[in-house]
């Protein structure tokens, strides 16, 4: 979505050179980026016509509040959506301008959910593997689907963060040896999945408010609580030790 404002035609006594603006956009995700195009960057259609600035993601309202310009998301103060909370640095009135809320690159996420059975097969994709020589877990082709329906699809940290933690979201993306700090996992004895590039200091954990799949902090290996995973490679299912939902593969088109 891109938000254009044009350059300010005529004058007035007092009229300001130069403004900053704060916007307040309803929308149901957060976005990627928020990039801001000025000047010549600007596009009168939307975009940025080849160039732009990211502003910076704000940890908080308070944070945003005390940077110069940048942008925060939250659901607390829009009841049934959104709200992102954006600020531009002080800008020329004379030159036109426009903020684009960007999706980035759109990968399915990893949701729980109601496990597959012989009598009953649930719309996403369930069916998992894991290789003990690339650590990387795999989506496996399920008895619906072609061969090569699921071919090469992995388990990975995405860039993106899930819209109710904040933490990295985790995704399947097309498995690549240049991404094996986002890839690699290991099955440890607790139960959980950790990374192995974070040394077993994240782990994937299960967000049971909303059933989807996250990174976060591991917990203690003897209380592992919504981390604890099971592999069972009768059925391929990675399975919640909590509550005994599977890993499914969220469509990236979901809202």
């Amino acid at each position: 979505m891109t938000l254009a404002v044009g350059a300010a035609a005529g004058t007035f006594d007092g009229a300001l050179a130069a403004r900053a603006w704060r916007l307040r956009i309803r929308c149901r995700s957060p976005p990627l980026e928020v990039i801001l195009c000025a000047g010549t960057n600007a596009s009168a259609g939307g975009g940025c016509g080849g160039g732009g600035v990211a502003l910076e993601h704000a940890s908080s309202e308070a944070q945003l509040e005390a940077m110069g310009s940048g942008w925060f998301y939250t659901r607390s103060l829009q009841h049934g959506t959104g709200l992102l909370l954006a600020k531009t640095p002080s800008l020329p009135t004379s030159t036109p301008f426009s903020v684009v809320l960007s999706d980035g690159p759109s990968y399915p996420h990893i949701q729980t959910e109601a496990c597959d059975t012989p009598a009953h097969r649930q719309t996403e994709a369930q069916r998992f593997g894991y290789d003990a020589s690339t650590k990387r877990i795999t989506l496996l082709p399920g008895p619906h689907d072609a061969a090569g329906d699921a071919a090469d699809q992995c388990l990975t940290i995405g860039q993106d963060k899930d819209p109710d933690s904040g933490t990295k979201a985790v995704e399947l993306q097309a498995c690549d040896g240049g991404k094996d700090a986002a890839q690699q996992w290991a099955l440890q004895p607790s139960g959980q999945i950790s990374s192995v590039a974070s040394a077993g200091k994240t782990c994937l954990d299960q967000d049971v408010s909303v059933h989807r799949v996250i990174t976060y902090g591991c917990h203690a290996a003897s209380a592992p609580g919504n981390q604890a995973w099971r592999l069972d490679n009768a059925t391929a299912h990675v399975v919640s030790v909590q509550n005994g939902l599977c890993m499914a593969v969220l469509p990236a088109t979901a809202p």
